[in-house]
């Protein structure tokens, strides 16, 4: 008798602990503000930065990182230093990074677009714009056209309603082009075309496929800029957090690519610019 109430309560105590996990779960706040930019220059040298802010069950991180695509060779650098986030201000982004040594310019040729979604907002300030840069004082770029977003969340990731996610832009003289593509739970096309949506489009790795009137954007020249899973390298160095993560979400598969693209229409190059897509999986 005293063994099987001594197992009855460490039952009972077990279901405590799990409900008063749960309800901490559902009571904490959770907010993640990422920005990304991007820039491709003429000759193909490609920037990719990120500046996020997390807050989540009393705890508070900052993260930058820069990826830098230079004479063929990749090189990566991240910190958790309290950062000054980018700002966008009327048609400018300007993004000043003392721990990443970074102060970049971009300036905007195109409108903003926006989507809101419950506890999600995707806001791309500037589909294209000029881009300048200087990294550790040097000029990286001095010349190319680059992208800026900021994603708002008080939606855990783990709780989005999809497992795959494909995202891009393509940027040319002549176009803008900038999708997003995910399925798992729920499904989202969305293709922008010259700041137009064009909802049936077809998104791959090698290339989408606008519409019979405006013809598919072709990837050549692909060069993977990330692969494998990121996340977890920086989650593991974080311990207080990695032991609140599901391991879905640490363990999320990225690939980023960074191609040459030709929008081609009726066997011919209308445009010719580049390319900046990644597929996500978890």
């Amino acid at each position: 008798m005293f063994c099987k109430c001594v197992r009855t309560c460490a039952f009972e105590n077990k279901l405590f602990v799990e409900k008063m996990d749960a309800d901490l779960e559902n009571r904490s706040s959770f907010k993640l503000s990422k920005w990304y930019m991007d820039g491709v220059d003429e000759t193909g040298n490609a920037l990719v930065g990120y500046a996020a802010r997390l807050n989540w069950l009393k705890m508070h991180f900052d993260y930058s990182g820069l990826l830098i695509l230079e004479n063929d060779g990749i090189s990566n650098t991240h910190s958790f230093q309290g950062n000054r986030t980018p700002e966008f201000r009327k048609d400018e982004t300007t993004w000043n990074s003392a721990p990443l040594q970074l102060k970049g310019v971009w300036q905007s040729l195109d409108a903003p677009i926006e989507s809101e979604s419950g506890n999600l907002f995707w806001q791309c300030y500037q589909p294209k714009a000029n881009v300048s840069v200087f990294v550790k004082g040097r000029r990286l770029m001095r010349s190319g056209l680059g992208y800026v977003e900021k994603l708002e969340m008080t939606l855990k990731p783990w709780k989005l309603p999809f497992n795959e996610l494909c995202w891009g832009r393509y940027l040319s003289d002549k176009d803008t082009v900038v999708w997003i593509w995910w399925n798992g739970g729920s499904y989202q096309n969305l293709c922008m075309f010259n700041g137009r949506k064009r909802e049936h489009a077809k998104i791959g790795d090698q290339g989408i496929l606008l519409s019979e009137d405006l013809g598919e954007i072709a990837f050549e020249e692909q060069v993977t800029l990330r692969k494998g899973r990121s996340l977890s390298d920086i989650v593991g160095r974080i311990p207080q957090l990695k032991e609140h993560l599901p391991g879905r979400i640490t363990n999320l598969f990225e690939c980023k690519w960074r191609s040459k693209g030709s929008r081609i229409l009726d066997k011919k190059v209308v445009s010719t610019g580049w390319t900046i897509h990644e597929v996500v999986r978890w």
